[in-house]
């Protein structure tokens, strides 16, 4: 018999899913988001910035007529290029690393959180994931769609960071 104190028991990391349900590091078990609900975030977030990006052009294009009314001002182009992308680049990571999800994920009732304890990710984590899944994208795009469609949801199973179905 050893006198050593009992040790506590390490946290367990985040389980495999077992029929699309994961379970996080603290404990919770949530349904996996489907390709469906992840692609209806993607459309209705693609139409929200589409319509905001479009307001933004309508309105610049209202103020930055030259005075014979004819074109639009180099200047005035390249700032509205630029605003138009850091809104598309921005409104994503933003809305993710503050809330869990973006307004289209929202309304998909689907959230982004970490695997070890379900909290929003951090940007690190985030442009680090997101950054995987585009090169595991690239990587397997050649593939046919059910053995595409086999890895990007193996993928998803490993990430660190969790794509749930709100109940």
């Amino acid at each position: 018999m050893s006198d050593a104190p009992a040790s506590q028991p390490l946290p367990q990391p985040p389980q495999p899913p077992q029929d699309g349900r994961v379970t996080l590091g603290n404990g919770e078990t949530f349904q996996l988001a489907s390709q469906v609900n992840m692609r209806l975030a993607s459309i209705i977030d693609g139409v929200l910035l589409g319509l905001l990006i479009g307001f933004i052009w309508m309105m610049s294009l209202a103020f930055s007529l030259d005075t014979t009314g004819a074109e639009l001002s180099l200047f005035a182009g390249m700032i509205l290029v630029l605003v138009s992308a850091g809104i598309c680049i921005l409104y994503p990571f933003m809305m993710i690393t503050s809330k869990g999800w973006t307004l289209g994920m929202k309304l998909a009732r689907i959230k982004i959180v970490r695997a070890e304890d379900g909290l929003y990710p951090n940007w690190e984590q985030l442009f680090r994931t997101f950054k995987e899944y585009m090169t595991h994208g690239f990587r397997t795009f050649s593939l046919p769609y059910n053995v595409r469609l086999h890895e990007h949801t193996k993928f998803l199973n490993e990430c660190d960071v969790k794509i749930i179905k709100l109940p």
